[in-house]
C-alpha cells in the first residue's frame, strides 16, 4: 500500500490488478489505508478482457484473431524462458490467427 500511496502522491493513476479470489481483500486493504478514492482494484480477467476488446477495436470479427495472437505470443515467450511446456496455453482450433 505504501507504493500505491507514493504513486498517488506523485499524481499517477493507480490500478491494482489481482485475481478474482483476492479482489475483495485487496479492496478492503485499499479502504483500510484510506486510498479508495485514489486506487482502482480490478481483476486480471477484467483487465485482460478490456484490453483485448480495445486491441480488437470492439470488432467481434477481429476478436478471435486477437485472442489467438495474444495466446501465440504468450506461448512464444514461455517457450523462450521456461522448460516446462505445460505452462503454455493450447490455442483452440476455432480461433484463427488472422
Amino acid at each position: 500500500m505504501e507504493k500505491c500511496r507514493s504513486n498517488v502522491r506523485d499524481g499517477l493513476r493507480v490500478v491494482v490488478i489481482v485475481t478474482e479470489g483476492t479482489r475483495e481483500g485487496a479492496k478492503q486493504l485499499v479502504a483500510t489505508n484510506d486510498l479508495s478514492d485514489y486506487v482502482t482494484v480490478t481483476t486480471i480477467e477484467s483487465f485482460v478482457g478490456q484490453n483485448v476488446d480495445e486491441i480488437s477495436e470492439f470488432d467481434s470479427a477481429i476478436y478471435p484473431s486477437t485472442i489467438s495472437d495474444l495466446l501465440r505470443r504468450y506461448n512464444e515467450r514461455i517457450a523462450a524462458v521456461e522448460p516446462d511446456a505445460s505452462l503454455q496455453i493450447e490455442i483452440p482450433k476455432g480461433l484463427s490467427s488472422g
